[in-house]
C-alpha cells in the first residue's frame, strides 16, 4: 500500500506540524513578554496562587524572575517589599491579579510598591481574566506602567503650589499689616504740618514748605489706602460669590461716585446688567475703578461712559467705554501692572486701581482688556463665567 495515501499518517504529520508551529508561537510570545519592558505578571490558573513576572517586574520588586509574587498557597515565599493602595498596605486578597481570577473581570489600580531596602515605585495597569471553553477563568495576565516619575512631578507641583500660596497669604497679610500701620505716623506728620501752617502761615517761604509736606503726606495717604484695598482683594479661594444682578454693583459705584460725577458734568449710560454669580462688593470696586479712571483720563469734553454687556457663550462680555484721550496701543497691558502710570503728577492716582481690576477679574475666572487708538477714547472689557 502507498504511504502517501495512509490517512493515519498523513493526520499524525499534520498534527505534528500543528504542534511545532504552537510551540513556535508559544516561545515567540514568552520571549516578547521577557524583553517587553512594560512590567507583566502571569497567573497559570484562576486561583493566583503562582503568580510569574517577567524581568522588568521583577527589577521593580528587586526579586528574581522565578520569584513567586504571589504571598498565598503552599511554596509562597516571604515578600522583600509591601504593597500600598492610598498609603495603607494592600491585603494579598484584594491584588489586582486575584480580585479578577476572583470576579472574572477586568480591574484597573493603581499601587505603590515598597521594597525593604527603601525604594519606592508607583505602578498602574490593569489585570485581564482569560476563559477557557466553558466560560471559567483559565489564568490570568496583568500588565502595568511604571509612574514613578509622574508621581514624582505631581508632587513636586503641589509642594510648589502650596508653598508659593503659603508666601501668597503672607505676603498679603504683611502688605495689610505694613499699609494700616502706616496711617498713623502719617496722620501725625499731617496734623504737625497743619499746625506749622497755622503758626507761620505769615511767611512765605515757610508757607511754602508746610504746603508741600501736606502734598506729600496727602498722596502717601492715597497710595497707602490704595495699597490696602489692593492687599484685602485676596485670592479666588478667599472669594464668598452669590448670585445677584450686576446692575446692583454698578449703581453703587454710580452712588460712590457722585460728587465727581457732577463736577466733570460727566454722562453715564447703561444697558441692562446680567444676573452672575460673583463677590458684590469687589464688583462694586471693580466698576467703581473703572469709571474713576474715565474721568481722569477725560479729553476736553464731558465725559461719556457707556456700560454695556453682552452674552458670549458660556461667559458675559461687559465694557465701559469712555470719549476721553485714550491709550496708546503700546501701552495697553502695561497700564494694568502695580504702580503703573502713563502721566505725571497733573492727573491724580498711584498706578494702582487698573491692577486691582485685574485681580478681581482673575479672581472671578474671567480676563481684563483694553481697546483703544490712543485718540478717540478706551473701551475697558472685562468677562465673568455664567
Amino acid at each position: 500500500m502507498d504511504a502517501a495515501a495512509n490517512p493515519m499518517e498523513d493526520e499524525t504529520e499534520r498534527l505534528r506540524r500543528e504542534n511545532q508551529e504552537l510551540r513556535a508561537k508559544l516561545a515567540d510570545l514568552e520571549s516578547m513578554i521577557t524583553s517587553l519592558p512594560v512590567p507583566i505578571a502571569i497567573s497559570p490558573d484562576a486561583t493566583t496562587e503562582h503568580i510569574e513576572v517577567n524581568p522588568a517586574f521583577a527589577a521593580l520588586l528587586g526579586v528574581d524572575t522565578d520569584f513567586n509574587i504571589s504571598a498565598t498557597g503552599p511554596d509562597a515565599q516571604r515578600l522583600p517589599y509591601h504593597i500600598c493602595r492610598n498609603g495603607k498596605n494592600v491585603d494579598p486578597q484584594d491584588m489586582p491579579l486575584r480580585k479578577a481570577g476572583r470576579s472574572g473581570q477586568e480591574v484597573h489600580d493603581e499601587l505603590e510598591i515598597v521594597r525593604d531596602d527603601g525604594i519606592r515605585y508607583h505602578i498602574y495597569g490593569n489585570a485581564k481574566p482569560f476563559f477557557d471553553e466553558t466560560g471559567a477563568v483559565r489564568r490570568v495576565f496583568g500588565a502595568f506602567v511604571d509612574v514613578t516619575d509622574r508621581k514624582r512631578a505631581e508632587r513636586a507641583l503641589y509642594q510648589s503650589m502650596d508653598a508659593l500660596s503659603k508666601a501668597n497669604t503672607e505676603l498679603q497679610q504683611f502688605a495689610y499689616a505694613a499699609s494700616h500701620d502706616l496711617q498713623e505716623p502719617l496722620r501725625t506728620m499731617s496734623s504737625y504740618a497743619q499746625l506749622l501752617e497755622r503758626r507761620y502761615g505769615g511767611d512765605k517761604e515757610a508757607s511754602e514748605y508746610t504746603a508741600f509736606i501736606v502734598e506729600g503726606v496727602s498722596r502717601m495717604h492715597t497710595l497707602i489706602s490704595d495699597l490696602l484695598t489692593y492687599s484685602r482683594v485676596g485670592a479666588a479661594s478667599e472669594l464668598k460669590r452669590a448670585p445677584f444682578q450686576l446692575g446692583n454693583a454698578l449703581q453703587w459705584a454710580l452712588l460712590n461716585l457722585d460728587h465727581s460725577l457732577r463736577e466733570k458734568k460727566a454722562t453715564v449710560t447703561y444697558d441692562e446688567m446680567p444676573e452672575v454669580i460673583a463677590n458684590e462688593s469687589q464688583m462694586t470696586q471693580l466698576f467703581q475703578n473703572l469709571l474713576s479712571n474715565a474721568l481722569k483720563y477725560k479729553g476736553d469734553l464731558p465725559p461719556l461712559i457707556h456700560v454695556g454687556a453682552e452674552s458670549d457663550g458660556d461667559e458675559w462680555t461687559v465694557s465701559v467705554r469712555d470719549n476721553g484721550e485714550g491709550i496708546k496701543p503700546e501701552y495697553k497691558d502695561h497700564i494694568f501692572g502695580v504702580f503703573k502710570r502713563l502721566h505725571g503728577r497733573e492727573v491724580s492716582g498711584t498706578g494702582i486701581g487698573l491692577a486691582i481690576c485685574r485681580k478681581i477679574v482673575e479672581n472671578h475666572g474671567g480676563r481684563i482688556w483694553v481697546e483703544s487708538d490712543g485718540k478717540n477714547g478706551s473701551n475697558f472689557r472685562f468677562t465673568l463665567p455664567k
